[in-house]
């Protein structure tokens, strides 16, 4: 399997010269991910495999991840976690922190996806007025131990 990894040297940085760090990855993403109604498609091997949602930039250095949606038929296959290793590279790439509302739509429980979330360098966060599950976020090149850490 394909999948869209993200290195430092993939892009050319001059051109977000004058953009924020949260305002430079959303460029990117714009280029790489097809966007379609706010989704933006993720494939591999030419395959649609599932989508996810950036919401609008929270802080200068923080984007959030309204979605992660892998389709049913191929549940369970690691493409969830392809998804999400994209995401976090490009993250790291612009020094930009995710953060994300824990919200089930699937066949995994909030617990299970909390788990999943904290596997890759999210803590739990703060939430808002706004948020109706537990928050989580990970900044710049967090890894999971990092999340180890700061929840103990």
């Amino acid at each position: 399997m394909k999948e869209t990894n993200i290195n430092p040297s993939d892009a050319d940085v001059a051109d977000d010269v004058g953009l924020t760090p949260a305002a430079a990855f959303l460029k990117e993403a714009d280029e790489l991910w097809p966007e379609v109604s706010q989704f933006y498609r993720f494939t591999v091997e030419g395959q649609e495999v599932g989508a996810f949602c950036l919401d609008d930039i929270q802080e200068d250095d923080e984007v959030g991840v309204s979605l992660i949606k892998v389709r049913s038929t191929l549940a369970g296959a690691g493409y969830g976690t392809m998804m999400l290793n994209a995401l976090c590279g490009l993250a790291d790439k612009h020094d930009v922190a995710l953060r994300l509302e824990i919200l089930p739509t699937g066949r995994l429980t909030e617990q299970d996806l909390k788990g999943w979330y904290e596997r890759r360098g999210f803590v739990p966060g703060t939430n808002s007025i706004f948020d109706e599950g537990p928050v989580m976020s990970r900044s710049p090149h967090a890894q999971p131990e990092d999340a180890l850490t700061a929840s103990l």
